[in-house]
């Protein structure tokens, strides 16, 4: 699989990342709708990881 798509390593790390700034509790919360509603920030934080890294490398292309 990862041969056929070698940009998805990339983003799972930028994903795994942003999920990993959630705080433990809310990641491993007994409740699933509070473990539901925690993704969102991750979401957004590997957003933001990814465009940091893609503005760093566009940089250095320069």
């Amino acid at each position: 699989m990862s041969q056929d798509a070698p940009w998805l390593g990339g983003l799972l790390a930028a994903v795994n990342l942003g999920l990993k700034s959630i705080p433990f509790d809310r990641r491993r919360h007994r409740d699933w709708e509070i473990r539901l509603l925690a993704i969102t920030p991750g979401v957004l934080a590997s957003a933001e990881i990814g465009l940091k890294e893609h503005d760093r490398l566009a940089l250095a292309k320069k």
